[in-house]
């Protein structure tokens, strides 16, 4: 465009460019043609609703997209005709809304406002009356609530604003645009009254403040609840002008205990919210579409949770997104891209997202033809979802699936580590190792409370695919981390050459441990785990002396049958443990089990219980090691059709579909009436 307006021909072709412009504009748009050449969107609204009255204007709710500017100097309003009209600028909340009161609209027609391109567009001064508006913002810290002094101070120094948006009463239970603790708030509105002197009371947790006329006139300062009657409420009887006044309530809520915000009035003596029909409420201008000046697709995001889990201080949302609007157009792709790091392709995006911390995500279309984008801020406000359960086997499920299909190293620290803890008490290995390696190569240090957790669990999913490299990287670990962490990873790496390489190196290192302890139950665990390579390596009766060794201890005036019932006892707990999903409670019971008595392993059901724990964090090799022992100690074992169809389960989930098939078709012939027959048919079909 420079180089074509230098010198002679400039003005014909900047005026050769405008008409080709216009033009192009008529095409594009379906209404009018684009007035404001250098706005790249504009809203397409309509008059539905009149005002309470002229002042209070007609509200215009946009969505912001990250388009326009602070203190919206760029948003202008025209009509069909190009006309300016005059608009109030109310509040600006960046990939949020843009609200806006218009003076007045041409009854049934289609009226433009025009935002972004990053320029001052004059228009129309208007300055409306503004009911019933609530904004909230983050608290400060440090915030006093004695007295509305030290309360006007932390309104005014709260930069962190949640949101805003037009209510029809002040009566919330919850902070509509952000997390509902440690928020301060501030409705703004017109009141009116057919009694010239209404008392006005408040009930809030925790403190309230009530200004009318812009004069403070009374409230309910400190930290309480909303427990209060028509006795006992903080309450003024206040002189109303005809006419109506304005009214200003303030509240803040300290702690996560919930928040209440009401004002109420007198009615025959009874305490009642002011109805939604004594504020003055705006007209409203009805969105009809967003447009782009090319023409091209608008990213506008509909995000919306579908269910929240709230575990051990961690909350986390299920979060549906999609582009709002008709599918995109032929060559238009659609890109998430999260603040978090996250990257997602396609018309929509399905996450886990940790709340309540707001998060970002910038839609990008693009095509051969451009590109445009468009933000979106995501707030945990208003009332939650549905509530998923974590013993719910579908609910969990589904988090599960959708945490897998992150990309954790792209993913902050902060991220990560917010989710480590959930995954490492319900995710299987392979999932909480990638989420550990991503965390751990963000290079926390040793002292982090996930340190220990996050170690184990990377190695323990590499050790699934190649144990040896496993070892040489436990064998890396810094040694002031070594030192510190000394007997879990000892233990760590002793189970690893026992469970994984059956390597005789155990030996010596489990002996190292016992010296060190000897009296200690790490040292009868590892003389157990000696006991643990000798069955592995098949050899049966040096495996059941060390196990006797370990039980020479305890002491049995039975004879042996105490330890048959307590096998037996053992077993049933655990077995209806793993049917419940309970696998950490599982395993701790089995590790209890085998230090009463490791000869249970030769005399019961143990190991293919173990198994069964095993395969539930995803330990497929370990779980088929476990059993493939089983089926050699006990060849005519009762168990055999149960031990059959895990092994067939550990098979399928490594690879080997093949012969999993065939022992489940097998099963379904010779055993019909077995409990697990329909179970392996329904896998033998998969």
């Amino acid at each position: 465009m420079t180089r074509l307006g230098i010198r002679d021909g400039a003005p014909r072709t900047v005026a050769a460019f405008g008409a080709l412009l216009a033009l192009a504009h008529t095409v594009f748009c379906a209404g009018a043609p684009w007035a404001v050449p250098d706005a790249p969107i504009r809203a397409v609204v309509k008059m539905k609703d009149q005002p309470s009255a002229p002042e209070f204007g007609l509200l215009i709710d946009l969505p912001e997209l990250g388009q326009s500017m602070p203190g919206m100097g760029d948003v202008i309003m025209l009509d069909a005709a190009g006309k300016d009209l005059a608009v109030s600028k109310v509040w600006r909340g960046e990939g949020q809304r843009l609200l806006l009161l218009a003076q007045k609209l041409p009854a049934g027609q289609e009226c433009y406002v025009y935002y972004g391109g990053n320029l001052h567009r004059r228009t129309t001064p208007w300055f409306s009356k503004t009911s019933l508006l609530l904004e909230t913002r983050r608290l400060p810290a440090g915030t006093k609530l004695a007295d509305w002094k030290s309360f006007e101070t932390a309104w005014k120094s709260a930069k962190e604003v949640d949101g805003a948006g037009f209510v029809d009463a002040i009566d919330h239970g919850v902070n509509p645009f952000g997390d509902s603790a440690n928020f301060i708030s501030h409705y703004t509105g017109w009141l009116k009254s057919e009694q010239k002197k209404p008392v006005l009371y408040t009930l809030s947790s925790d403190a309230s403040f009530v200004l009318v006329g812009e004069k403070y006139e009374f409230g309910w300062p400190g930290q309480h609840n909303a427990v209060a009657n028509a006795k006992t409420a903080m309450r003024k009887e206040i002189a109303m002008p005809l006419a109506g006044v304005r009214v200003d309530y303030y509240h803040a809520k300290i702690g996560d205990s919930e928040p209440a915000m009401l004002l109420g009035w007198l009615r025959d003596e009874k305490p009642v919210t002011i109805p939604a029909t004594a504020w003055a409420h705006p007209g409203i201008a009805e969105l009809q579409r967003i447009e782009h000046i090319q023409g091209w697709p608008v990213p506008q995001a509909d995000i919306s949770f579908q269910s929240y889990i709230g575990w051990n201080g961690l909350w986390l949302y299920e979060a549906h997104a999609v582009l709002k609007g008709d599918p995109l157009p032929a060559g238009w792709t659609a890109t998430w891209e999260w603040n978090d790091g996250a990257v997602v392709a396609g018309e929509k995006c399905e996450r886990i997202l940790p709340g309540p911390t707001p998060v970002q995500v910038v839609i990008r279309l693009k095509s051969a033809k451009g590109e445009v984008r468009g933000l979106t801020k995501v707030t945990f406000g208003g009332a939650p979802p549905r509530q998923a359960e974590t013993v719910n086997p579908v609910d969990l499920a589904r988090y599960l699936d959708l945490l897998n299909r992150e990309e954790p190293e792209k993913l902050p620290r902060e991220r990560l580590g917010a989710t480590l803890p959930f995954l490492a008490e319900f995710g299987n290995d392979q999932q909480l190792g990638k989420w550990a390696f991503a965390w751990l190569a963000k290079n926390p240090g040793a002292d982090d409370p996930l340190w220990l957790k996050a170690q184990l669990a990377r190695l323990r999913a590499l050790a699934q695919g190649n144990p040896r490299e496993a070892l040489a990287e436990l064998r890396k670990i810094d040694l002031a981390a070594r030192k510190k962490y000394a007997a879990e990873l000892a233990m760590f790496e002793l189970e690893l050459q026992v469970f994984y390489l059956k390597d005789a190196g155990a030996v010596q290192l489990a002996s190292r441990m016992i010296a060190e302890n000897p009296t200690g139950e790490p040292a009868r665990l590892a003389s157990i785990r000696v006991g643990d390579l000798y069955r592995l390596l098949g050899r049966a009766k040096e495996s059941a002396a060390q196990y006797r060794g370990v039980q020479k201890t305890i002491e049995d005036e039975t004879k042996g049958r105490k330890f048959a019932a307590q096998d037996r006892s053992f077993s049933i707990t655990i077995a209806d443990l793993i049917s419940q999903g309970y696998r950490q409670e599982s395993l701790a019971k089995l590790a209890e089990w085998e230090l009463e008595h490791p000869m249970g392993k030769f005399e019961s059901d143990f190991l293919l219980l173990r198994a069964r724990v095993l395969m539930l964090y995803g330990r497929w090799n370990e779980a088929l090691m476990e059993i493939d022992s089983y089926l050699r100690i006990n060849p005519d074992s009762p168990f055999q059709i149960p031990a059959d169809f895990y092994r067939a389960r550990a098979l399928f989930e490594l690879g080997k579909k093949d012969e999993a098939h065939k022992i489940w078709e097998e099963m379904v012939v010779k055993y019909p009436r077995h409990e697990l027959t329909p179970e392996a048919e329904k896998w033998a079909r998969q």
